[in-house]
């Protein structure tokens, strides 16, 4: 049985907050990609590394939304969002950890790459989460407007 879910928008305040950790993260770990201690090809794995884990996060989450109250997405497409979002980390997890740097290094890269990934799925939430919200308060308003002019 589907439960209708009661969307609210989020504060100004919040929306901020999520969008600046987004950039934030993104920007610290371009950063800090960037200063690494190593070539410049290892720079460009993690950067790719990066980007597509973002970007997996972004389509992960999507479709999980997307299907939650009901199947919208053949299995093949959920399959390779998963499949996209779990090879994404673990290219970076084994890319960090052998990383030719001091462990400290590591693990700076690690909490970076955690927090931009933490971000992106809270993000894209909060995005739908307004939007489903905005979509819910127009179908009610038209609603009310129908019912009070029947009467």
């Amino acid at each position: 049985m589907t439960v209708p879910v009661s969307a609210r928008v989020d504060t100004p305040a919040w929306i901020f907050q999520v969008w600046a950790s987004f950039f934030i993260s993104v920007v610290l770990a371009a950063v800090g990609t960037y200063h690494l201690p190593v070539e410049n090809w290892l720079k460009g794995y993690f950067a790719m590394g990066l980007f597509f884990s973002v970007s997996s996060s972004f389509t992960l989450a999507k479709t999980v939304r997307d299907n939650r109250d009901a199947t919208r997405d053949t299995g093949a497409w959920v399959m390779q969002t998963w499949a996209s979002f779990i090879i994404a980390i673990l290219l970076v997890v084994v890319g960090i950890w052998n990383l030719p740097v001091d462990t400290w290094v590591r693990g700076y890269v690690a909490v970076v790459y955690f927090f931009v990934l933490a971000s992106s799925f809270t993000l894209s939430k909060t995005i739908r989460d307004n939007d489903e919200a905005r979509k819910q308060h127009a179908i009610g308003t038209t609603a009310t407007k129908f019912a009070a002019e029947e009467l």
